[in-house]
């Protein structure tokens, strides 16, 4: 299985060298609605970069975002729904397409 990054290149070395190494919390470990598409969340407080990892496998980063608004999200009903009312659109992102050959 081969992964396509999308715009990865645009961001500083430093930050993307720091990504993969955001500790990620399962779903299933939260209050959250289990209907939700999100399998993942993870949050870096130095960086406020939120990354939302989907079942399909795409793979969402979300850059300055407030503390608050993960903490927050640790404990809303529904994941997905706070996702689009309070992340998207808010925050810068970039979005990671896995390839599948």
């Amino acid at each position: 299985m081969a992964v396509e990054t999308l715009s990865r290149t645009f961001l500083p070395f430093a930050q993307r060298k720091h990504l993969d190494k955001i500790e990620m919390i399962l779903i299933e470990n939260l209050p959250c609605s289990s209907f939700s598409h999100i399998q993942a969340i993870g949050y870096d407080a130095k960086t406020k970069i939120l990354k939302v990892n989907y079942k399909s496998g795409s793979i969402y980063t979300y850059f300055q975002v407030p503390a608050q608004i993960f903490q927050t999200m640790l404990t809303t009903y529904n994941l997905g729904i706070y996702i689009n009312s309070h992340i998207r659109g808010n925050y810068h992102y970039q979005r990671f397409i896995p390839r599948y050959i």
